[in-house]
């Protein structure tokens, strides 16, 4: 009797256990609305829900790329508009006021102390950052892009430490630099492998030596040894004026300029590398934004007047500056049809950066739908069924209850019943 009771009592409890914890289980379904915890319960579905969730992640990497993209972008065109169209205009105007008034050699100082100014503000524009990145350093996220340096008295624009005027661009549209040599080192190189080039403000007004040659025949004899290095003007009144041109000496070969490389992000259009293992442009975003690339570098030869123009509006402000403390107002002048030129490659960065922006917002369009269908598809491989787990849990309440009530008629109520 005892050894039934007890087998009665254990298959009872079992039983009664099993009943528990498949309603738990119900309830721990209807809670997470999952419909497994563990890859052993289904395997299949566990390795499709596996594939999901990497794709939900990476679609959030994604998304956090384009966000920090798009406020590097916004912030980038607030300061470019703030440049192009507040101190432009200012100088602008400070310039064709100097260059069409009569002032005076003093009165044109205080001008140009005024433009150095706002080459000082656009250079503290140019260096601003973002969420701890610097904006227009490219790579260069330690140090600011833009500074200056003087030499013999004349101020020269660097973007990471290569001046933006000694900038050009190589036959693979690399931004590189020709490295600077003095004259001795020129004269003494193979001529393959050095170079020169001419500067603003690059030339010598030749004049007649005392008990010596006239500024004629020093021209005459420096055209007879390079007919490029000299040249001559003649006014309205028939006299003559002879230049000799002055250079800056280089190294025939042009290494990049630092921190000038891309900076890709995976946005999710799928990254391609071509066969160097080089980032293939169409596949990725570039956020990296080159200072000097978008306000000029280089230099351009006036082929009317014989002198050389930087290309970059930071050094066409600091070299009208100059122009106007010496009261070369013609020359002043021709600075600002320059940047005029300088000032439209700021306003097309402008233009490129709103285009940029707007493909952000269709990526972050397309990303939000495509986000929703993986979430659909998560939910088909790891979501239970609601209305069948409730029914079965109900089912399941009913069946523990019904055999809670069983207990009394299965379980002894005390230890009488066995004696």
């Amino acid at each position: 009797m005892r050894i039934t009771q007890n087998f009665t009592n254990r298959s009872y409890l079992r039983n009664n256990n099993k009943v528990l914890t498949s309603y738990n289980k119900s309830m721990e379904k209807i809670w997470s609305q999952k419909d497994y915890f563990r890859a052993s319960d289904d395997s299949i579905n566990s390795s499709k829900a596996m594939t999901v969730r990497k794709n939900l992640r990476d679609l959030e990497m994604y998304d956090d790329n384009l966000k920090t993209a798009d406020g590097v972008f916004k912030a980038a065109e607030d300061n470019l508009y703030s440049i192009a169209n507040n101190i432009y205009l200012n100088i602008q105007n400070k310039l064709e006021t100097a260059c069409n008034g009569t002032y005076n050699r003093e009165e044109l100082s205080i001008i140009a102390e005024e433009l150095e100014q706002y080459a000082g503000i656009t250079i503290e524009t140019l260096n601003s950052d973002y969420a701890e990145r610097r904006l227009f350093g490219g790579t260069n996220n330690s140090s600011p892009a833009f500074a200056t340096e003087v030499e013999n008295g004349r101020t020269y624009v660097t973007y990471n430490g290569i001046r933006v005027d000694d900038m050009v661009r190589n036959e693979d549209g690399e931004l590189c630099y020709y490295t600077r040599i003095d004259k001795a080192e020129y004269d003494a190189a193979d001529p393959a492998t050095v170079l020169r080039r001419g500067i603003p403000d690059g030339e010598i007004k030749l004049e007649d030596i005392e008990g010596g040659k006239t500024a004629e025949e020093q021209y005459n004899e420096l055209a007879a040894a390079d007919p490029d290095s000299v040249y001559s003007e003649t006014d309205s009144e028939g006299n003559v004026t002879y230049y000799q041109k002055q250079y800056n000496y280089y190294r025939n070969e042009t290494p990049g300029v630092p921190a000038s490389k891309p900076v890709y992000v995976d946005i999710g259009i799928g990254i391609k590398y071509d066969n160097d293992g080089n980032i293939d442009p169409q596949t990725a975003l570039d956020v990296g934004l080159n200072g000097a690339e978008i306000t000029g570098f280089g230099t351009d030869e006036d082929a009317k007047n014989n002198e050389f123009y930087s290309n970059n509006f930071v050094q066409l402000i600091f070299d009208a500056a100059a122009a106007l403390k010496e009261g070369d107002t013609e020359r002043a002048n021709a600075t600002l049809d320059r940047l005029n030129n300088a000032n439209t490659g700021i306003l097309t960065e402008i233009t490129t950066l709103g285009s940029k922006q707007n493909s952000i917002e269709f990526y972050l369009s397309k990303n939000k739908e495509y986000k929703a269908s993986l979430q659909s598809r998560q939910n088909d491989v790891e979501g239970c069924d609601m209305n069948e787990e409730i029914i079965n849990m109900n089912s399941t309440e009913a069946a523990y209850n019904a055999a809670l009530q069983l207990s009394s008629k299965v379980l002894p109520r005390s230890i009488f019943d066995f004696i």
